[in-house]
């Protein structure tokens, strides 16, 4: 009797199959951009779809079935308007994901200057939430963000192929606040246009915080983001702070990792004419020292007081932060630092360009180190590298060519 065997591609190709069924998410489809609580069975909308999964229950005219993890969200501007007092915006319990078609065919949008932040990600045990597909925009009035990650031991928020755009609020379009060792990745991600308008913690893109009291630190990466045009400013700042600092982003006691990563026009600019890191503020007030590595980045066109590109500051001897293929350009201090400022920290250098300054690139006090490991190039001899040439060719505008950032 001849057996029969199946040539080996074809079983390769079953055994994928099966694997990609196994792994598919079960989905609950939002029907309605429409922004509904309950009182319409005949459709399911994003915020009634969210406390489904909460609650693990049907609710409106969304259907739970077990084994439910996804939120699939079509083409439209899905709006958020319902005014529910202190819960009008989506809190997140329970791992989920939401995913959109897209960040040019998907949007979030609230539409009226609710009280909450539009998506709140505190989850009740440990998990992963995913985000990925859409744009945000529209988060304004008090300490609101578009997306807030509050997050203990065991949490992660995954965010891919978002844009946050035109968010103007008094914090970060994205915050995150790790209780310990939390992580944030995102992954293809743009902030644009961006304004924070004073709260107390800066950042006008992202503001990462970790609790100065807990055993460990969170950790955010993020690889293939973009940062263009945010503000980060104090004119609405009623609580002090770190208002004006972080014009892309802020990051006080995280784990940072960049890769590939551009910050274009952004700015950290107060109305009492303060504000550090144009770009970037790494910023660290206590004992703990966060791991900072930053890998083919750009800084163009940024400003601020102090430090237009990058600020570093510490009120102690902070951790060194390595910074590996990193070109500075067009970045305006217009107190020190067109490029990097830096107090009481310290950066290892390796293939690092500094751009033609006339406040001077790098900018720093007796107990700040810049180590050049190779590689290195100033305009004008203030970051102390191996070479130092007036015009090194980073003049005009930046433009694509043909990568993410």
């Amino acid at each position: 009797m001849n057996q029969f065997r199946m040539p080996p591609t074809i079983v390769l190709v079953l055994v994928a199959l099966v694997l990609l069924a196994a792994s598919s998410l079960q989905a609950i489809v939002v029907t309605t951009t429409a922004d509904e609580d309950g009182d319409n069975p005949e459709a399911c909308a994003l915020r009634e779809a969210v406390q489904t999964l909460n609650d693990q229950t049907s609710f409106g005219g969304c259907v739970f079935t077990e084994g439910d993890t996804l939120v699939e969200l079509g083409a439209g501007t899905y709006e958020l308007s319902l005014d529910l007092g202190i819960t009008d915006g989506l809190n997140l319990f329970v791992p989920m994901t939401l995913r959109g078609q897209g960040p040019h065919q998907t949007t979030i949008e609230r539409i009226a200057p609710l009280e909450d932040d539009l998506l709140t990600v505190i989850l009740l045990t440990p998990g992963v939430v995913t985000f990925e597909g859409f744009s945000i925009r529209g988060a304004t009035g008090l300490f609101n963000s578009a997306i807030e990650f509050v997050a203990d031991s065991g949490e992660e928020l995954i965010m891919r192929d978002l844009v946050f755009v035109d968010n103007v609020a008094r914090s970060a379009p994205f915050r995150f606040q790790g209780n310990a060792d939390g992580i944030a990745r995102l992954d293809r991600v743009v902030f644009e246009n961006n304004r924070n308008q004073g709260e107390n913690s800066g950042g006008g893109g992202i503001n990462c915080s970790g609790d100065d009291d807990a055993a460990a630190l969170p950790s955010i990466s993020l690889k293939d983001v973009i940062f263009r045009g945010n503000v980060a400013t104090d004119e609405d700042d009623s609580v002090g702070g770190l208002g004006a600092s972080g014009g892309g982003m802020v990051s006080q006691l995280c784990h940072l990792t960049l890769e590939n990563v551009t910050f274009d026009s952004n700015s950290a600019v107060g109305v009492e004419a303060d504000g550090l890191g144009g770009g970037l503020l790494l910023f660290e007030f206590d004992g703990q020292s966060p791991q900072v590595d930053l890998s083919n980045v750009t800084f163009f066109n940024n400003s601020a007081v102090l430090g237009g590109g990058m600020a570093q500051f510490s009120f102690i001897n902070g951790r060194e932060a390595t910074l590996n293929q990193v070109t500075f350009a067009e970045n305006r201090g217009s107190g020190g630092g067109d490029h990097i400022l830096q107090r009481n920290s310290s950066a290892s250098l390796r293939n690092v360009v500094f751009g033609p300054s006339p406040n001077g690139a790098c900018d720093s006090n007796p107990a700040s180190i810049l180590t050049p490991l190779g590689g290195n190039m100033d305009s004008d001899g203030t970051c102390g590298v191996e070479l130092s040439v007036a015009d090194p060719g980073l003049g005009g505008a930046l433009t694509q060519q043909g990568g993410f950032t």
